[in-house]
């Protein structure tokens, strides 16, 4: 039989678009076709070319149907999705902002997958965002209108615009007309009179003024022949409030005049004993004036009696009558750390119902949105006062108090600690703002002990110096914590003196310094084992030596024994040594016990002497003190053996007899052993004997005493003793 095929069987299209069907007629001769549409959306030739309607509202099916001409009965059919085009929606479709403002435009995309859409301005004033979010420039002096545009990126032929007018700030305006400036009972400034231009003057009355809380306002006031007022004012709606008192006459019809807003007569033939029913009576007229031309001009022109007057004039921005007010939402709230608050500021008879958020104290932080952060530590209890002010009026606000609670807070005490090996360290824990003052202890690394209750042992010994973090945390709420640092001290030994110069039978003290552990014993040890070392570290040389040789002294913690210190001891074969005497600046002497001082030798350098007979306190000597030898700079040298010496220096200052007069310095064998030296201060006074002992290891076979200038005056010696 004759059967019929269609090709292709279906399709999906959007508006407009087409498609080509192809019948097959098979078992006849007669291969035509006629085509039909069910239902009759879009159209279908005789050829089978199928075209979209130019409006797709809803997705919907269309059967393509071709019929055989060889037998009407035999058909096939094709079937056509047809898909909504692209389409684009802005919300919202129109706003008005000031200087710095934001509005967030969001943009719909349906009929496609692909919901992006890429943001345009035109003109370029302000910016806007990848995401929409408009910001108007931080100045705008006159009104402009800007275009924002999300286009589709699915289908750039389709696109959607929201309108934003930009209007340059406007604040409140209020004219106390005749008269000074004034700050009404709500704290709203009135300027003085400004603005007017025309032939006019001025007049003033100190009675009471009834129908009013402010009667200062009614009490002076401006009339003319004819006059006007002008005021600058962004394009938009606004309320202009007129205040009236008749202060002069008190009949009617004895002041009729009329009254025009921007061109248009708002108060015709106006009697303002008529309208208040009296005189001294206070009437306000509210008109509402749209502004086209960015101004507010108001015109008083004669009517029918005297002359036009206006006591006080307002121009708030918004329609109605009402001025602007704000409402904030929530007023309250109550926060602990890092909390957030998302305030909403209602503007009401407003155009512009932008909001600038502010708050006080400076606690936290507060985004131009009015989304409130507590800062991310609350010590003590506080609270935040969080205002959104008008950008329509800036003398109107509103406020919200946000009430800041502590968090649990943990402190350690001590913060800190530094222990040796064994040292314990009890640290305690304060938890506030929370029944709940347990903590859990815990440490890092894991060195030492800790016990549940906070007590940190140090291991023993303490290997090498290190940190360790203690820390509490609290169980009331474990994210909060609090930590203290343990420095450990390693043992350590010193011994001193370090080297020592000894003939036979000598003696030498040695003592040992242990750090880093509560066991400050040692062990004493020799190597080699010449001579003997006591258990406190007293060293004795042998009774004989016939050589020169070195042995170590070694000190060994008892607390760690990988823990030591050295001394080396020089052991010098005996020789005989005379002790040196020189009486300085002065002659040969012999002391009451016999021992003979030379005459002054042994110097060198620019000196001199200086003798004096005065008597001579604190000394069994006067003779060697009552001379001396002094200069800018000198020395006096000594052989002596090696081994360990006494220099003995003798002083007494015979020349002044206050401090501060003379100062110098004194050094042996290259050590400074006296510095900024005050015979007098040392001594306690002039012609007072003052002796220091110096103990000298000789390596060098020689003793050199080298004097130097100090900060005053020459140095001086009187006579020395090795």
């Amino acid at each position: 039989p004759v059967s019929v095929q269609v090709s292709p069987t279906s399709s999906s299209l959007t508006a407009s678009q087409t498609q080509q069907f192809t019948a097959t007629v098979l078992n006849t001769s007669n291969t035509a076709v006629t085509w039909a549409l069910s239902p009759t959306t879009g159209a279908i030739s005789g050829t089978g070319m199928y075209t979209a309607p130019a409006t797709i509202n809803s997705s919907q099916t269309v059967n393509a149907t071709a019929i055989s001409s060889a037998d009407p009965s035999k058909s096939a059919t094709a079937t056509v999705t047809l898909m909504p085009s692209v389409a684009v929606q802005v919300s919202p479709t129109a706003a008005s902002l000031q200087p710095g403002q934001t509005q967030q435009f969001t943009a719909t995309v349906t009929n496609t997958a692909n919901t992006a859409v890429t943001w345009s301005l035109s003109p370029a004033v302000g910016t806007v965002s990848s995401g929409g979010l408009y910001t108007a420039p931080a100045t705008i002096t006159s009104s402009q209108t800007v275009t924002v545009t999300a286009t589709s990126v699915a289908d750039p032929t389709k696109l959607a615009s929201g309108t934003i007018t930009l209007q340059p700030p406007f604040n409140a305006i209020r004219v106390n007309a005749g008269g000074a400036a004034y700050t009404d009972p709500l704290g709203q400034v009135w300027s003085a009179d400004t603005g007017f231009t025309g032939t006019t003057a001025t007049y003033k009355v100190t009675n009471a003024i009834t129908n009013t809380t402010t009667p200062t306002l009614y009490q002076s006031l401006r009339y003319g022949t004819s006059f006007t007022y002008a005021f600058p004012a962004p394009n938009a709606t606004y309320t202009v409030n007129l205040k009236f008192a008749e202060i002069y006459y008190t009949t009617t019809g004895q002041r009729v005049f009329n009254v025009a807003i921007n061109g248009t007569t708002v108060l015709a033939n106006f009697d303002i004993v008529v309208a208040a029913g009296g005189a001294f009576k206070a009437l306000d007229k509210s008109i509402p004036v749209n502004v086209t031309t960015g101004q507010i001009t108001i015109q008083f022109s004669s009517g029918p009696a005297d002359n036009p007057q206006i006591n006080a004039i307002e121009i708030l921005q918004g329609a109605g009558g009402n001025p602007v007010s704000v409402q904030v939402s929530p007023t309250t709230a109550s926060l602990a750390a890092s909390q957030t608050q998302q305030f909403t500021a209602t503007v009401l008879n407003a155009i512009n119902t932008a909001v600038t958020w502010t708050m006080s104290p400076s606690v936290g932080t507060l985004s131009a949105t009015g989304l409130y952060t507590a800062p991310a530590s609350i010590i003590t209890a506080q609270t935040v006062t969080v205002t959104a002010t008008s950008q329509a009026d800036l003398s109107k606000s509103a406020s919200a108090t946000v009430s800041l609670v502590p968090g649990v807070n943990v402190q350690v005490s001590p913060s800190s600690a530094s222990l040796t090996g064994g040292q314990t360290q009890q640290f305690t824990a304060t938890v506030t703002n929370t029944a709940n003052t347990a903590v859990t202890w815990t440490m890092n690394p894991l060195v030492g002990t800790l016990s549940a209750a906070g007590l940190y042992t140090a291991p023993s010994p303490v290997s090498s110096s290190q940190t360790v973090t203690i820390t509490a945390t609290s169980q009331a709420d474990p994210t909060k914590s609090a930590s203290a640092t343990v420095t450990l001290t390693p043992v350590a030994v010193q011994v001193s003196p370090v080297t020592v110069t000894l003939q036979a039978s000598q003696t030498q003290q040695f003592t040992a310094t242990v750090t880093g552990s509560g066991n400050t014993a040692v062990t004493w040890s020799l190597n080699p084992s010449v001579g003997s070392i006591s258990g406190t570290g007293l060293y004795t040389a042998p009774a004989t030596i016939s050589s020169s040789q070195t042995v170590t002294i070694t000190a060994t913690s008892s607390a760690d024994p990988a823990k030591t210190a050295t001394a080396t001891v020089t052991l010098n074969p005996t020789s005989s040594f005379t002790p040196i005497r020189v009486n300085a600046g002065g002659t040969a002497y012999t002391d009451p016990l016999g021992q003979v001082w030379s005459a002054d030798t042994g110097f060198t350098g620019t000196t001199a002497t200086y003798k004096v007979t005065n008597a001579i306190a604190n000394t069994t000597t006067p003779t060697l003190y009552q001379s001396l030898r002094y200069g800018s700079s000198f020395t006096y040298t000594f052989s002596a053996p090696n081994g360990a010496h006494t220099v003995n220096l003798k002083f007494a200052e015979i020349f002044y007899t206050t401090t501060g007069k003379r100062i110098f310095n004194v050094a042996i064998n290259g050590t400074t052993v006296l510095a900024n030296f005050d015979i007098v201060a040392g001594a306690g006074g002039g012609f007072t004997a003052l002796d220091r002992s110096f103990a000298v290891n000789v390596t060098t076979g020689q003793i050199t005493i080298q004097f130097s200038t100090g900060p005053a005056d020459l140095p001086q010696i009187n006579a020395i003793e090795i």
